[in-house]
């Protein structure tokens, strides 16, 4: 089994951990949230991080 590598996150990983963090809650709310509210929205992963939209 290989080791798993953590480091600190970089200004090149932000796009990516956005996708997880979306994907992550679109998967934990599913069938709790009406189907528009899972839908990914490119302005949404900026807005949500508090940059601009």
């Amino acid at each position: 089994m290989t080791a798993a590598l953590v480091r600190e996150m970089t200004l090149a990983d932000c796009d990516r951990v956005s996708e997880i963090r979306i994907r992550g809650w679109q998967t934990a709310y599913r069938g709790l949230m009406p189907p528009h509210r899972h839908r990914h929205r490119p302005g949404a992963v900026r807005g949500a991080a508090g940059g601009e939209t």
